[in-house]
């Protein structure tokens, strides 16, 4: 059985590491739409990760998970009947 200080400390640690999770979170969404931003004016995989200080894979993989991304929104409004070209 945990003592009250045991349960508060776990919560804590719970509560830090879901935070820690949200800001690593913000900070990857944010790489990604500068990495995007970059990409759409036409610089290179290279000069991006050299712009943002990130590794040259961090950047591949970027650009790879929004163009994922891209393709599944394109199907779901496909599917909605939004655009109706």
């Amino acid at each position: 059985m945990r003592t009250p200080e045991q349960t508060d400390s776990n919560y804590e640690n719970s509560k830090d590491e879901e935070q820690k999770l949200t800001v690593d979170n913000l900070n990857r969404l944010k790489r990604q739409k500068q990495t995007h931003l970059l990409d759409l004016q036409g610089f290179q995989n290279k000069e991006i990760s050299e712009k943002l200080y990130v590794s040259l894979f961090t950047i591949e993989k970027d650009l790879s998970d929004i163009r994922e991304e891209s393709k599944e929104w394109f199907k779901k409004i496909s599917k909605s009947g939004y655009l109706n070209l």
